[in-house]
């Protein structure tokens, strides 16, 4: 729905005309709501003398399809006659400034506003909580620097929108979004100025949908439909929490329900409504498919940008500020860290501006801001090399993780030397069981190589099948030539790789071979590794000689044993802010030592697993009981009643899997 303010000025030789006007179309709303085929057009709202023969008169209009101004403007010239009307200008108004300059119209327009489900969508109690918007200014596609924020795939898209406009932005589907590890704005505001110039969509206005809180998700829940149909023609961004991309969504709690509600009502409006999501981090990216399985959006993750370009990135953003001395801001890059995400240098920059205009007007509290901001520098980190040897468990595999980091180093330091010698083949093969930890220690992996230069971003890139798979003839190549560009500097993650090697007629054999080709012509800048159960991988490498000769380590991932799994329980529990009793801690251990790790269990997932069942299990325990027995401690403590039933459906499912199905002798 798209709402304007149309401003017309007016000649007339007549007295004390304005009140006449503006009964008239109190008294006639229906009567041009019909005549506009159900658009709303709340006429005289504001009228202004400017001399004795000239009004200038403001019209507030609410289009349920295109904009159709001119034809409000003619219905309005008709309907007085005896006036002559200049057209002065027109602009795009939000949702609630237009409610705001017509709530004073009276009953009739009231009855009007909640034919068309304004008045339901915006008198929401409270809805500032979960729902606001905005509008993008005209002519943002220039502003360079968010556009380098995200890198190449970023600037292809805008020129993909740039080089096809439509006539009718209902003529075709709607392109649909992700952005990645938290929105930039500027970045999305440039995408949807080009959007518009293309006549991709209707309205500049854009709704933001950010849950703050549960009671919020569940108003945000029962009001959705409405302020979908409400963005008609516009932009809906839902921006994502980060907390609810730490961890797995339990189903039916208020988070879970909410992306329930979300892919369900965006199927009815994904060709009405240009959506456009905002996730915390790459892992919720899969959280995100599995609402969405059907459905494929545009993705763009920021840049990992190495000092260099982190430098280059700030002076471009600063110049667009009208900013030219900006050694101060530079020196926030001081330091050993050699690259830098997207939304790090967004917080330099704004600690930055803040710190800048800070001196600028109040010069004598400098000293205070600055005393933060060097505490919060000196702030330690933990590395990813710490991180990997505090990891429970996978001594061998982190052995061996190291040793192969260790040669990378070497080879890299004989080079810097200038020994001449072939570069080792990085590429490498994680075996194991679901949750033993190959996704946690590929990022780690990552990271450390990153921290030791030897990567420039040091990402970690998701190479599902179907990210590299397509369903035609010519598609698949193309995909795999990408997912690589991607992963330049980076590590490409390829889960279930096995999963390539598939029936006749399928284009797995193709993706292996460019795979194969890719690895080669990007040996020195991208490392891949190859992900899945140990006996299938093994047939996966020894279906391609190529891919064989690749790999340059094996690594296996073996499951926890009891005694690693009550140290990851005791750890995460601690994480959630619970502990247990020593009476649970007991049970518990008798349980890891009782069940067995394969394909099915989980690992570590099984574990977290567990407290989350054991947690819904402790909240009915608890709010039965009087609410003077829920202190602190009863809420922190779970009990071994918490975990009975979970374990006892675990144990009958891993008994039964063991069974073997026969024929019993006579």
């Amino acid at each position: 729905m798209i709402f304007s303010e149309i401003i017309l000025t007016s000649q007339y030789g007549g007295g004390d005309f304005h009140s006449s006007i503006e009964n008239d179309f109190r008294s006639r709303q229906r009567e041009i709501f019909f005549k506009l085929d159900k658009t709303l057009f709340l006429g005289l709202v504001d009228a202004q003398r400017l001399d004795e023969r000239h009004t200038r008169y403001r019209l507030f209009t609410a289009s349920q399809g295109q904009d159709n101004s001119e034809k409000v403007i003619e219905i309005f010239c008709s309907l007085f006659s005896d006036y002559s009307f200049r057209f002065e200008a027109q602009s795009e108004i939000t949702a609630k400034t237009f409610v705001k300059k017509t709530i004073s119209y009276g009953s009739d327009v009231n009855d009007l506003l909640n034919e068309v489900g304004i008045n339901t969508a915006l008198g929401i109690p409270h809805h500032d909580e979960f729902w606001n918007e905005f509008l993008v200014t005209k002519g943002n596609s220039t502003l360079s620097s968010s556009s380098y924020l995200y890198g190449q795939d970023f600037q292809e898209e805008l020129s993909r929108i740039k080089a096809h406009p439509t006539s009718d932005p209902l003529d075709k589907k709607v392109i649909h979004y992700v952005f990645e590890s938290g929105e930039n704005l500027e970045a999305i505001e440039v995408l949807i100025d080009r959007l518009f110039t293309a006549r991709r969509i209707q309205s500049r206005r854009v709704a933001v949908f950010e849950s703050k809180s549960s009671s919020a998700n569940r108003a945000l829940i029962n009001n959705l439909e409405s302020l979908c149909s409400l963005s008609t023609g516009g932009t809906v961004l839902v921006k994502f929490p980060e907390l609810i991309g730490q961890g797995e969504l339990l189903f039916g709690d208020s988070n879970e329900l909410l992306l329930a509600k979300m892919a369900s009502l965006f199927q009815v409006y994904r060709d009405k409504v240009q959506f456009i999501f905002s996730i915390p981090n790459e892992r919720f990216s899969e959280t995100l498919s599995d609402y969405f399985p059907h459905d494929k959006f545009v993705q763009f993750r920021t840049n990992q940008l190495t000092k260099q370009e982190a430098t280059y990135y700030l002076q471009v953003k600063a110049k667009e500020d009208g900013v030219e001395t900006i050694d101060s801001l530079l020196s926030m890059l001081s330091g050993t860290q050699n690259s830098y995400s997207g939304k790090e240098l967004l917080e330099i920059y704004q600690e930055w501006s803040f710190l800048r205009e800070v001196n600028t007007a109040y010069p004598e509290y400098q000293k205070y801001f600055e005393r933060a901001l060097f505490t919060k520098k000196q702030t330690s980190v933990i590395s990813a090399h710490e991180q990997l040897q505090s990891l429970i468990g996978l001594t061998e595999t982190k052995k061996l993780v190291l040793q192969s980091i260790n040669l990378l180093k070497f080879q890299a330091l004989r080079k810097k030397q200038g020994i001449a010698s072939e570069s080792p083949n990085r590429h490498m093969v994680f075996t194991g069981n679901p949750g033993t930890g190959k996704t946690t220690v590929a990022h780690l992996f990552a990271d450390i190589l990153r921290e030791e230069g030897i990567l420039s971003k040091g990402l970690l890139i998701d190479g599902a099948r179907a990210n590299l798979v397509g369903r035609y003839v010519g598609q698949t190549a193309p995909l795999v030539k990408a997912a690589f560009q991607r992963a330049k500097g980076s590590v490409l993650f390829i889960d279930e790789a096995y999963s390539f090697v598939d029936e006749v007629g399928g284009y797995g054999s193709e993706a292996i071979a460019t795979i194969v080709e890719e690895m080669e012509n990007h040996r020195e800048d991208t490392v891949v590794i190859f992900a899945g159960y140990k006996d299938p991988m093994k047939r996966f490498i020894e279906s391609n000689e190529g891919l064989r000769s690749r790999i340059g380590f094996t690594i296996d991932f073996p499951d926890y044993d009891s005694h690693e799994l009550m140290q990851i329980m005791l750890l995460n529990l601690q994480w959630k802010g619970y502990r247990i009793t020593p009476k649970t801690e007991e049970f518990l251990q008798k349980f890891f030592k009782k069940i067995k790790m394969d394909k099915t269990s989980g690992n570590a997932r099984l574990v977290r697993n567990l407290i989350e069942k054991a947690e819904f299990r402790m909240s009915n325990r608890l709010i039965s009981k009087n609410p003077n027995e829920r202190d602190i401690k009863t809420l922190m403590t779970m009990k071994k009643e918490d975990f009975i039933e979970e374990t006892e459906r675990l144990m009958r499912e891993n008994s039964s899997s063991e069974r073997q199905i026969g024929f019993k002798k006579s």
